[in-house]
């Protein structure tokens, strides 16, 4: 359960300030996997309802030491054809700084490894932010698109878990295999799970199968995460 949570601004190093949330599991919990953090960032989409109910609450009732913000800073998205113009828009180099901020704040409360969900267009950013910075352990790549082809993903040192909804439009096989072999130097280890299903599945189920595929994809993302922070 979550002791304590609170909506803070984070503080880019640049002094721009992204509206956030942060959860502090209870103490036993927190010890049980050794103080570990996770930071979620939204897309287009946000982080509405179903995020907290299905992504952050979880994770911070498991123990993980929680921060999250989204990449249109605490905005509504409406309709598909905004949300794809949002995600067509996205200037990933200031995305990576909103994470980076996210990070340095997680590590401020958490005393273990720091792990990354990317959801919808923030599932790239925290991909390439991972070839960039020294603090992610782990990334957890959900519903969205890959990486731009400049990410030097041969610097890969986090292990990443991707989800991939096959019958989806964001994430083809063909650029699973790509980044594998990007990052094949890396040594980084690497999973791809595919679901019968579209993109959005996870946060947003559209049906009961779509439900039973994002509570699947849930469980991988606990064992993963346990794996690559805990031990």
């Amino acid at each position: 359960m979550s002791l304590f949570e609170a909506r803070i601004e984070l503080i880019r190093e640049d002094g721009v300030k992204v509206p956030a949330l942060r959860m502090t599991p209870e103490f036993e919990a927190a010890a049980k996997l050794n103080g570990a953090g996770v930071v979620v960032v939204g897309g287009e989409r946000g982080l509405g309802d179903e995020e907290y109910a299905r992504i952050l609450t979880p994770l911070c009732d498991h123990g993980y030491f929680v921060v999250a913000l989204d990449l249109v800073r605490g905005g509504a998205v409406t309709s598909d054809e905004e949300a794809e113009k949002l995600a067509a828009a996205l200037d990933h180099s200031i995305a990576i700084d909103d994470l980076v901020a996210g990070i340095l704040t997680c590590k401020q409360v958490a005393a273990g490894k720091i792990g990354v969900i990317g959801i919808g267009a923030a599932a790239a950013v925290a991909l390439e932010g991972a070839t960039q910075l020294p603090h992610i352990d782990c990334v957890v790549h959900v519903d969205g698109p890959p990486p731009a082809k400049s990410a030097r993903l041969a610097r890969l040192r986090a292990s990443l878990l991707i989800h991939r909804a096959s019958e989806g439009r964001l994430l083809s096989k063909a650029d699973c295999d790509d980044i594998a072999a990007r990052a094949e130097r890396s040594r980084a280890p690497i999973v791809t799970y595919d679901y019968p299903t579209r993109d959005g599945f996870f946060a947003h189920p559209r049906n009961d199968d779509e439900a039973f595929h994002s509570r699947v994809a849930w469980d991988r993302t606990r064992d993963f995460l346990s794996t690559a922070l805990v031990g």
